[in-house]
């Protein structure tokens, strides 16, 4: 029969036990605790056999025997049975650490098995203390890997940040000479706009100086043109042959068209442009003075767009316009007929359609207005070839011409002409 063991036994036991756990707790490799655990169910309780299985997370893990070699563990337990429990050589219980299983430990064969209820109520005392031992080693598993992470990030965080200060400096490297590149650039540019300044005003002063002569140029035609108009009326007193006085009235007209032009430029601000419209409207009424016609026998209807042309161009327009009036106010309304006169400037896509026409009695038969000797058509076909221009006649009641001045190459808005061209 078993000897039952004494009181004193089982301090020595839980002595015993105290101490084999208190260097438990010392251990943070996992693999040692696992090991020191099977070694602490070996000195307590002698036993045949020991199968231990480790668990995380539900399932089984690794499983440790005693002895190492020739046992054969028995099927794996249910982690939902019912623990602890014990059997005819030994007992199983859980190593529990809070809610959670670490591992199934079962102990076979053990000395004095009537006992078993005495070993396994100190197993379950010191089960607690084995989880907790597990667990401790697993967090500490778990912080060294967390620990070596760190310490990677913290060398690669180490890494970017001595990059980063490399590539700072060169940046500020790199503004700084961008820096004094653009304020040497600032610098010079400066002086280019202050250089530049300067010497517009310069061109603005010769501009103005020069705007102010060419206006002065302008007067003294004018004036000049006056002059020869003046001295033609003093020469026409004294010639008694109605053709000589025709001759020199109509060059007077022509002279006092030319006069005009000048006189517009006078008043106009920019001196390269006229505008053709003012220009061209107070010819018809002129010659109706000069040829002291009746008001109302003869009216004028002028359709004209607001065009902008050089003083070559505007000159020569008035003065085709100025002899086909003068033509018209002489020979189309014998005889006080009543009369009308139409003249249409029209701005094309090319250039300039001039339509002229009168009511009046026409040419002659059979006259060759092209190849005439008279001096107002010479002048008129004369200056349209001059503007590279075509004239001709459209058929209709009266005189009536239509003319095409093109523009010039390159030219989007205004015409060119070379009226000093125009041959004596």
């Amino acid at each position: 029969m078993d000897k039952v063991p004494s009181s004193s036994q089982q301090i020595a036991e839980y002595a015993m036990a105290l101490d084999l756990c208190s260097e438990l707790t010392l251990v943070l490799d996992e693999r040692e605790v696992l090991h020191r655990i099977l070694d602490i169910f070996i000195a307590l309780y002698a036993p045949q056999q020991i199968v231990f299985w480790i668990m995380e997370k539900g399932s089984v893990t690794t499983i440790l025997t005693h002895p190492v070699s020739g046992v054969t563990p028995p099927q794996q337990p249910d982690p939902g049975r019912a623990l602890p429990e014990t059997h005819p050589t030994g007992f199983r219980l859980r190593i529990p650490y809070k809610d959670e299983t670490i591992g199934i430990i079962e102990v076979g064969g053990i000395a004095f098995p009537d006992h078993r209820e005495r070993y396994l109520s100190l197993a379950l005392d010191i089960a607690g203390v084995c989880g907790l031992a597990v667990s401790n080693a697993r967090t500490h598993s778990r912080l060294e890997v967390a620990l070596s992470d760190l310490m990677k990030e913290y060398n690669r965080s180490s890494r970017l940040s001595e990059e980063l200060r490399v590539v700072n400096e060169e940046l500020e490297i790199r503004v700084r000479e961008r820096t004094a590149e653009l304020e040497t650039a600032m610098a010079q540019l400066k002086e280019e706009v202050r250089q530049r300044t300067a010497d517009e005003e310069v061109i603005r002063s010769q501009l103005d100086e020069k705007t102010l002569l060419l206006r002065e140029v302008h007067h003294r035609v004018k004036n000049n043109f006056q002059l020869i108009s003046s001295m033609l009326s003093i020469q026409a007193r004294k010639v008694t042959d109605p053709t000589l006085q025709r001759v020199f009235s109509d060059s007077k007209n022509r002279i006092r068209t030319m006069a005009g032009i000048h006189e517009k430029l006078l008043m106009a601000q920019d001196l390269s442009r006229i505008d053709l419209n003012s220009t061209v409207r107070q010819i018809p009424s002129n010659l109706l003075s000069l040829y002291r016609i009746p008001p109302g026998s003869v009216s004028i209807s002028m359709d004209i767009s607001s065009v902008m042309v050089d003083i070559n161009t505007a000159i020569p327009i008035a003065l085709i316009l100025n002899e086909l009036v003068s033509n018209s106010l002489r020979h189309a309304f014998p005889e006080g007929r009543q009369g009308e006169i139409v003249l249409g400037i029209r701005d094309e896509q090319d250039g300039l359609l001039i339509r002229y026409a009168d009511n009046g009695i026409g040419l002659p038969q059979g006259y060759d207005w092209e190849n005439a000797d008279t001096t107002g058509f010479i002048l008129v076909n004369s200056l349209v070839q001059q503007l590279q221009g075509s004239i001709g006649r459209e058929p209709g009641e009266g005189t009536r011409f239509l003319i095409r001045l093109q523009k010039a190459a390159g030219e989007s808005g205004t015409l060119r002409g070379t009226y000093n061209q125009v041959p004596e």
